[in-house]
């Protein structure tokens, strides 16, 4: 079973929510119901701390948003020139 917590933040009506406690706990909740049907959970991760923080959560598979990699590459580009 595949989340997208920021798909779910809209559809809950919390744009750019990700990380809102309400998002989360809508995040795991889809966890532990596929959890209860034998079924993995699949989460997309923002970055790599992220990803770190979903396996521990229980999450058996990942995928990373690649917005958040667009934005940390950015981020990470713009550090190494000295423009950040």
């Amino acid at each position: 079973m595949l989340t997208g917590p920021g798909d779910m933040a809209l559809s809950m009506g919390i744009p750019g929510g990700w990380k809102d406690a309400r998002v989360q706990a809508a995040v795991e909740e889809v966890r532990v119901a596929a959890a209860a049907a034998g079924k993995p959970a699949m989460v997309l991760a923002l970055d790599a701390a992220n990803g770190r923080a979903v396996y521990a959560q229980g999450f058996q598979v990942t995928a990373v948003s690649l917005c958040g990699l667009i934005t940390s590459g950015a981020k990470e580009f713009l550090q190494q020139i000295g423009r950040d």
